[in-house]
């Protein structure tokens, strides 16, 4: 993974319940991890192929290896909210790609 590939800056939220002192609880993003990342667009050939709904916005963002990222994490791009819905392995442990949907 080359470093010049990646020049767009994303971040990475964990959704959490938190119960405060009445029993009451409450939902809540909390930031895991900034990070540098590469951006690339769903194929043609993907969205032609059935494997992309042509009407979601569908995002893949390469980043470097990480263990703390998990799937029902969501990425903020430009100020857009988008869901992870599949992570793949690069290489050995040299990056993490994940494929995301943009937040309805």
């Amino acid at each position: 993974m080359k470093a010049g590939n990646l020049d767009r800056r994303v971040r990475i939220e964990r959704e959490l319940e938190l119960v405060d002192a009445y029993g009451t609880t409450s939902r809540t993003s909390s930031p895991v991890v900034t990070v540098w990342a590469q951006l690339i667009t769903a194929s043609t050939d993907e969205i032609l192929a059935g494997n992309v709904e042509a009407s979601s916005t569908v995002v893949v963002f390469r980043i470097r290896w990480r263990d703390d990222v998990r799937l029902d994490d969501h990425v903020i791009y430009n100020g857009q909210s988008f869901n992870i819905v599949g992570m793949k392995e690069l290489g050995r442990r040299d990056g993490l790609e994940l494929r995301v949907e943009a937040k309805p």
